[in-house]
């Protein structure tokens, strides 16, 4: 079965892009990165439709890489998968920047729901 929907998850903790991984590559070509720097290569190098990225990793977190994307891809819809509570971590004024926070640990069914709606 091919997919016609490539999404890119980047999490610094390689268990989660594993599993992430695993849940969807059945509904999407799932790319992952461990790295937000790599992230933004890949960006570059292949068409991706959605960006999913945690907040909270090493030399950049979740906002500034969207930041990032953002220049280069503005019509982009990013999300962010975070185990803090979203008003934590997204200011009013990078709300706009921000598809749908969604908290961990996820659920496949609600994730999928989310990741159509910011396709559709």
């Amino acid at each position: 079965m091919t997919h016609n929907k490539n999404i890119l998850y980047v999490d610094d903790e390689i268990i989660n892009n594993e599993l992430f991984s695993m849940c969807l590559k059945s509904k999407y070509n799932v790319f992952t990165s461990e790295n937000p720097f790599e992230a933004l290569e890949i960006m570059k190098e292949t068409s991706i439709d959605l960006l999913l990225t945690d907040f909270k990793m090493p030399g950049m977190n979740g906002i500034e890489l969207i930041k990032e994307v953002k220049k280069d891809f503005p019509e982009k819809k990013c999300i962010i998968i975070s185990g803090y509570v979203d008003n934590e971590i997204i200011t009013p004024a990078d709300a706009p920047l921000v598809f749908e926070v969604i908290m961990k640990p996820w659920k496949k069914d609600k994730l999928v729901d989310i990741i159509n709606a910011a396709l559709a």
